[in-house]
């Protein structure tokens, strides 16, 4: 009987280094992270699909997904939306 806002945001992948960082936050907060990874992601654009909800039990409402890591600012307010992310979309 709970939502739970999840993000996670993916920094210095593909660098070739091992200075990759995967975050976690919840309802807007940090709960966790991942580093230092030497993450490579290597995929053909035109071939790529997102999956997800592969196990997973419960309701899912927006989605968004960003060409950027958010900040955590960023992460605080978008969970503070009155109606979610879709508050961001703008009306045609």
């Amino acid at each position: 009987g709970k939502w739970t806002h999840v993000v996670f945001t993916l920094t210095q992948f593909n660098s070739g280094k091992p200075d990759g960082v995967a975050k976690l936050y919840l309802d807007g907060k940090p709960a966790g992270q991942l580093s230092p990874r030497n993450q490579l992601f290597s995929w053909d654009v035109e071939r790529a699909a997102i999956m997800l909800g592969l196990g997973y039990i419960g309701s899912m409402d927006d989605l968004a997904i960003f060409d950027r890591a958010l900040a955590p600012e960023e992460i605080a307010t978008v969970h503070q939306l009155p109606n979610g992310i879709a508050s961001l979309a703008t009306k045609p």
